[in-house]
């Protein structure tokens, strides 16, 4: 009798387990595709891109660079003016 007790007990905890999982796997399958209204806008966790001034090496973020040319990043305008001129 006690031996089937045990069973029982370890049937249940293995049966909890399997559908914890199955829906944690659930939740992350529809978690990006669900629209928030925050959708789009960064939030206190994300960051925005950093890049390195071709120039000096200093990183900024993206939105601050200034772009050359060629493309390449720079942490100003005088740093753009100076590797243009080489």
């Amino acid at each position: 009798m006690k031996l089937l007790i045990w069973v029982l007990v370890a049937a249940l905890v293995v049966f909890w387990i399997f559908l914890s999982r199955k829906k944690q796997q659930a939740s992350r399958k529809s978690g990006p595709d669900r629209a928030s209204p925050s959708a789009g806008r960064p939030g206190p966790g994300d960051g925005e891109v950093m890049i390195a001034c071709t120039r000096c090496g200093i990183y900024l973020p993206y939105s601050e660079a200034v772009i050359g040319a060629t493309g390449a990043p720079f942490c100003s305008e005088d740093h753009r003016l100076e590797h243009e001129r080489r």
